[in-house]
């Protein structure tokens, strides 16, 4: 079978990730391929050693006439075209009226900014019908994708995805590499800085705790420069680090104590399943996709409510009996989320579009 992943960049994301850690694992026994707009900020390099196929167009400008044409030259390769995220959405719906191929669209995200537009609605219905099927992340994804573009039967759920395997072989960074020590209570979010996500909550809380509670931040974004405005007038340098993007995130994550993902909305929320997998206590943002991963709902916070996050900070902080209780549940959640499920759910749908 030869498979084509369209996405717009391996940056820094849940999608990217995702795309990144299947292709590879789906070149084992296929041929297959990916294909993006532009490699700017591009963390996922590691594809280069792989087996894959790479087609860069390294352009910003995603409609170029130019760039749909390699594309379509790409197309015409393969038999499976799996697409994820917009504008790839767009510009492959728009070529499969042309190209007869097998479309798959994956949905990453309960929500964007095109759905505040309903003008769009009518167009984004015709986009959406031209993949069949539609694969959502989580439930919370298609209930919401159902809200926008009606109910379809070729709407199915594939959960996203953990490689416990790789996460198992990840060791601990030492934490003095970053000027942090083992007295330090240590929180951590991975996530880009951007309207999405909601780091300033965290920094909140953390002026709301003791000074031994220190965060690491890693990602980076459009917003940076604001969230850094907040460190220095809060006088939070010497409690907080700013990484950026980085390639040894499970090694970092594996030398903190709690992982929180505080978001205004959430597909699914992967860092969190990471954050699980790698031995921390689990935070979250009361939003759908999220608070489906979370087993603990007592570990769930309202939205930008900084001070019931640190108050949980607070009470787990000494309770070694019920941080044991809650490591064993999202143990036993994580199983649930390995790679090889997903590797398996997706060669059964791609076989099936094929045979059909």
């Amino acid at each position: 079978m030869k498979i084509l992943h369209v996405i717009n960049s391996l940056g820094a994301g849940g999608a990217e990730k995702l795309v990144s850690s299947l292709a590879k694992k789906q070149a084992e026994t296929n041929v297959v391929g990916v294909f993006t707009f532009n490699n700017e900020n591009d963390i996922f390099t590691d594809i280069e050693a792989s087996s894959l196929q790479h087609v860069n167009t390294k352009s910003n400008n995603y409609f170029s006439l130019k760039n749909i044409i390699e594309l379509i030259k790409t197309i015409k390769n393969y038999d499976v075209i799996h697409v994820h995220l917009f504008p790839s959405l767009y510009i492959v719906g728009f070529i499969s009226f042309f190209l007869k191929k097998e479309y798959i669209f994956t949905e990453h995200n309960t929500y964007n900014r095109r759905r505040d537009k309903s003008f769009l609605k009518p167009i984004e219905k015709i986009i959406y019908s031209r993949f069949k099927p539609i694969i959502c992340i989580s439930k919370s994804v298609k209930l919401e994708l159902e809200k926008w573009i009606g109910k379809k039967k070729e709407m199915i759920v594939i959960p996203n995805f953990i490689d416990l395997k790789e996460i198992g072989n990840a060791k601990p960074i030492d934490r003095k590499l970053l000027d942090f020590n083992n007295n330090n209570k240590l929180l951590v979010m991975v996530g880009s800085f951007s309207q999405q996500k909601d780091q300033l909550t965290i920094l909140k809380a953390l002026i709301e705790l003791p000074d031994d509670f220190k965060l690491i931040l890693i990602g980076d974004g459009v917003l940076r420069n604001k969230i850094e405005e907040f460190i220095d007038e809060n006088k939070l340098n010497s409690r907080v680090k700013l990484l950026g993007l980085r390639n040894d995130v499970y090694s970092i994550l594996k030398s903190c104590g709690y992982g929180i993902q505080s978001s205004h909305w959430e597909g699914f929320g992967i860092a969190a399943l990471e954050y699980m997998a790698c031995g921390l206590i689990t935070f979250g943002s009361n939003v759908n996709g999220l608070n489906e991963i979370i087993p603990d709902k007592n570990l769930l916070f309202e939205v930008g409510d900084f001070k019931q996050l640190a108050s949980l900070l607070l009470e787990i902080k000494n309770d070694k009996e019920n941080q044991k209780q809650i490591l064993e549940l999202q143990y036993d959640k994580i199983k649930k989320y390995d790679i090889s499920y997903s590797i398996s759910q997706h060669s059964k749908l791609y076989k099936a579009q094929l045979d059909s």
